[in-house]
């Protein structure tokens, strides 16, 4: 914890708020390569900001509706965390063949069908320190840090530079898509920013 000590250092002192509305991606039409962007899955799944307080987890779509009923395994799996704090990411139900499905997802709440999980890709608080103005690169750095990875809540990884070849390989694969971050962009809630782009895969979209 000694990093993530170091880092907070540069973090803004601010009570942690109850909930906070996501921040949105741009869509755009041509992957890239560049050293200044990382690159994720576009996840076929709900975004989740999740508030964790006091050993009690709370979990908002984008638009502040309630998922704790629904997608309580998240929930209770986020109870166990060991500190306070805001993250943000999106939930996924996994078919027998480890794919998301909107559709598993869409109906897990009535018949529990498939493997859900917590893709979390950012983190905004950490107690009441607010991480948001800090660099993309560094809250994920104190998220891979904090987060204990389990069969609920998975680190959402990302990779460098190779925009291009990645979105080829979700193209191949018939993935939802890519999204492209700058690492140094701070998060700006309920928003849109070029900061962040999304790239959806088309023939995805037709299926």
């Amino acid at each position: 914890m000694g990093k993530v000590k170091e880092r907070k250092a540069k973090a803004e002192k601010a009570e942690m708020p109850s909930t906070l509305k996501a921040m949105q991606a741009l869509e755009a039409k041509e992957p890239f390569d560049s050293r200044d962007y990382i690159f994720e899955f576009k996840w076929d799944g709900y975004r989740c900001v999740s508030v964790i307080r006091n050993g009690e987890a709370r979990l908002y779509s984008r638009n502040l509706l309630k998922f704790d009923k629904p997608f309580a395994p998240i929930a209770d799996a986020l109870k166990n965390l060991p500190l306070d704090c805001i993250l943000d990411g999106e939930v996924v139900v996994l078919d027998d063949k480890g794919k998301p499905s909107i559709k598993l997802i869409e109906n897990f709440g009535s018949t529990g069908k498939g493997t859900i999980q917590y893709q979390v890709f950012d983190i905004l608080y950490l107690n009441n320190d607010s991480l948001m103005e800090l660099p993309l690169c560094e809250r994920k750095k104190i998220l891979k840090e904090i987060l204990p990875t389990n069969d609920k809540i998975v680190y959402c990884d990302h990779i460098e530079n190779e925009g291009k070849a990645f979105f080829k390989l979700v193209e191949e694969q018939e993935y939802e898509g890519i999204v492209a971050k700058k690492k140094d962009s701070i998060y700006r809630p309920d928003s849109r920013s070029e900061e962040w782009l999304k790239f959806p895969y088309e023939g995805k979209q037709k299926q």
